[in-house]
């Protein structure tokens, strides 16, 4: 399964805990040093007030299997979950597999899974991993190879490819593929090769993408690792055309503003999901946070960080981050918090309800930790 790039630890000095002010070495300051509040008197996180964890189910799934890196919309009385899994048990190879849920009047009700899309062939670009899909509704015109003419589709999935591990030398890639329905048949644009391409190192991957227009254009945020280092960049497409791609240049997110676990400053960016909340013109965005563990797994993080930036700042590439809240380990009650979504409306938008529901991916200790990956839903409100 894909894996991240850490940040270093800041050692500095703490703060005052009971202060009111979030300072180095404590990941929340309620005014006070009592206990039971949600903030301990060491200023630790014990929860997230008025907060509710949902497990989604996943009592049913055993054996030795995967379920991480969901992301989720809402459309009326049905939610449409994409996420990263394994088919075999025992098998570490990621496909992007759907489910829905439908809105009973007291319960949200989960349905059987389908595989959305699955590994290529053979010998092409994305046929060992496929993993990390995004949706977005608009309005997508492609020729297939077998047919005449150019089809209307109304929704568009973006993902995660590799051709081999990295420990193989595989580099991630960026694909995309379009149905007419959210539950499919997804259909791969194939011709020129992955949507965004990288040559080296990590790769490319995590993407995460907000209509622009409620048709073609998007704006899709991707992890870039390579030499020039790891960081989340933005990139505006133009995919109404599906046969004559056309991006308008890479460009970074900014990072001021966004602080490691214990309020330290984070220069690193990656393995972030946007929603865009157009009532208040703010991209919101959840991220896997810093420092890493040092005990196995080591390879993802104990928290989510929970931020919001003006619209004006990503595209200017400037701009502060206002950090709004860390989902941890103590909050989830899991050992590791990693890979998270937001559930959003179809064209990446804020819910109508205006609440934030996350859904953080989970994990157990080593030596089993890939088999215990599952994801839950939070539900919070801004």
């Amino acid at each position: 399964a894909d894996a991240d790039v850490d940040a270093d630890a800041d050692t500095d000095a703490a703060g005052e805990c009971g202060n009111g002010v979030v300072e180095r070495g404590e990941e929340c300051d309620d005014g006070n040093i009592a206990s039971g509040d949600g903030c301990t008197g060491g200023c630790l996180l014990e929860s997230l007030p008025g907060t509710t964890i949902d497990d989604l189910s996943w009592s049913g799934l055993s054996g030795l299997y995967y379920r991480y890196a969901p992301s989720a919309f809402e459309s009326g009385d049905l939610r449409y979950f994409y996420y990263c899994a394994n088919l075999t048990s025992g098998e570490i190879r990621d496909h992007v597999i759907m489910r829905t849920e439908r809105w009973t009047g007291s319960d949200w009700v989960p349905g059987a899974e389908s595989v959305a899309v699955w590994p290529g062939t053979e010998g092409t670009w994305d046929h060992r991993h496929v993993c990390d899909p995004e949706v977005v509704r608009g309005e997508f015109w492609y020729r297939r190879p077998s047919d005449a003419s150019q089809q209307r589709y109304d929704y568009a999935l973006f993902y995660l490819g590799a051709d081999a591990t990295e420990a193989e030398g595989g580099v991630n890639q960026i694909g995309w593929a379009v149905a007419t329905e959210p539950t499919g048949p997804f259909y791969k644009v194939v011709g020129a090769g992955p949507l965004v391409t990288a040559t080296e190192w990590w790769g490319v991957g995590q993407p995460s993408v907000t209509s622009i227009d409620g048709a073609g254009s998007v704006l899709l945020f991707y992890t870039r690792g390579d030499s020039a280092g790891t960081r989340t960049l933005r990139q505006q497409f133009d995919l109404g055309d599906a046969n004559a791609v056309v991006g308008l240049g890479e460009a970074e997110i900014p990072t001021d503003g966004l602080t490691a676990r214990f309020g330290t400053p984070d220069a690193i960016n990656h393995a972030g999901a946007f929603l865009y909340d157009s009532d208040t013109d703010l991209f919101w965005m959840i991220r896997n946070g810093h420092p890493y563990p040092s005990s196995c797994p080591d390879w993802i993080t104990d928290h989510l960080q929970v931020a919001w930036i003006t619209g004006s700042s990503v595209w200017s590439g400037t701009g502060t981050w206002t950090v709004h809240f860390n989902v941890t380990d103590v909050v989830m009650g899991a050992h590791r918090v990693f890979d998270g979504g937001f559930l959003r409306n179809p064209w990446g938008g804020q819910l109508p309800s205006g609440d934030l529901v996350m859904l953080p991916s989970i994990s157990e200790p080593c030596p089993d930790s890939l088999w215990s990956y599952r994801f839950h839903s939070v539900l919070s409100s801004p």
